[in-house]
């Protein structure tokens, strides 16, 4: 009942939010400049490098002894995978000459798109949530890692820690990563639909220790390609994803303090 509620709400507020968007269009508000289609210097050979951050995410998920059969080995290979996603934008810089614009990190109409991602976050979730509720009448949940961390140890430093990496790193980096560097590219062989959707289906797969959140994941990683290919900029697929990540992360802690079971 609850998460029907809540539900209800947001689809309260996406009506709400269609109705302005459509006065505000009528009035000759664009929320989108023109279309941009830049090309990219980076190959597959930098692309496969993002390649172990999503096995490592599958390998979680599909072998959940993993980390007990061999610790110190997966724990390696995932620090390994973290250090390729965070040095890759520095190797196609260095290697093929590739510009921080043609990764959509540039300042254009910075403030527009800011508000365009906290926009889109009121259209996107009653999708995402009914996704996620009709995924679960049929999967078994499994919580998120940073979830079942919290859960062990509420404490308020440990909040802060958690907050910070779900709503400020993941996002940035998943952004540059998924939106910013692996989509482009894939437009770039496949056309625009065919990257949004195998770089959605990447990105959702990249999260299956959480199972069944993938599946809505996906949903909310269309919305994410959708608006980063339409912009050219990762501020809008940063700010929905911020957005999406804080909203979560606000129900947990509420959840653990009053303690729910979610």
């Amino acid at each position: 009942p609850e998460a029907q509620i809540v539900l209800v709400v947001v689809a309260t507020l996406a009506a709400v939010f269609w109705f302005g968007a459509s006065i505000f269009y009528s009035l000759g508000f664009r929320p989108f400049g023109p279309q941009r289609n830049r090309a990219v210097p980076w190959t597959i050979f930098e692309v496969l490098l993002l390649a172990p951050m999503i096995v490592a995410g599958v390998c979680r998920g599909l072998v959940p002894r993993l980390q007990d059969i061999s610790s110190q080995s997966f724990s390696a290979a995932e620090q390994i995978s973290l250090l390729l996603v965070i040095t890759l934008p520095f190797v196609l810089v260095v290697c093929r000459g590739a510009q921080p614009y043609q990764m959509g990190l540039h300042s254009s109409h910075c403030l527009r798109n800011i508000l365009l991602g906290f926009a889109s976050f009121l259209l996107a979730v009653p999708l995402i949530a009914s996704t996620n509720l009709i995924a679960l009448q049929f999967f078994e949940r499994t919580p998120h890692s940073i979830e079942q961390a919290i859960k062990q140890s509420p404490t308020i430093p440990n909040f802060i820690l958690a907050s910070v990496g779900a709503v400020i790193i993941a996002p940035f980096l998943e952004e540059l990563m998924f939106r910013g560097i692996l989509l482009p590219w894939l437009r770039r062989v496949l056309g625009p639909w065919p990257a949004i959707l195998i770089s959605s289906f990447l990105f959702a797969i990249a999260h299956f220790d959480a199972w069944p959140a993938p599946i809505a994941l996906f949903v909310l990683a269309l919305f994410l390609g959708y608006l980063a290919h339409r912009t050219t900029s990762l501020v809008v697929p940063v700010a929905l994803h911020a957005t999406f990540n804080a909203a979560n992360m606000a129900l947990l802690i509420v959840a653990v303090y009053s303690g729910i079971e979610i």
